[in-house]
């Protein structure tokens, strides 16, 4: 009967784990930030960003909205939430023109 038990424990676990890792991509993305608003915007300016439209969390990553260089270069960013690394750069033109 010991056997039976564990064996019974066993498919349980494994259950479990199937289902956590059936989750989709996004409800594990979604998930609060580990870093706020403040320290992206801390991060852009690191970068050499001075302005930039909107701040957002959206699957997994940082996304900023037209993003300004001291140049004029705009761009939209997507950010890693942990390192604030540049994942994703798309140039949008000069600001103003």
């Amino acid at each position: 009967m010991k056997f039976s038990s564990s064996l019974g424990a066993a498919a349980v676990a494994a259950a479990t784990l199937s289902l956590a890792l059936a989750a989709p991509a996004s409800a594990r993305h979604d998930k609060h930030p580990p870093y706020g608003k403040v320290h992206v915007a801390k991060a852009l300016s690191h970068m050499g960003f001075v302005s930039w439209d909107k701040i957002e969390w959206d699957d997994g990553l940082w996304e900023i909205d037209d993003a300004v260089r001291a140049d004029g270069r705009q761009f939209d960013l997507k950010l890693d939430p942990k390192t604030f690394a540049v994942v994703k750069k798309e140039y949008e033109g000069r600001h103003g023109k």
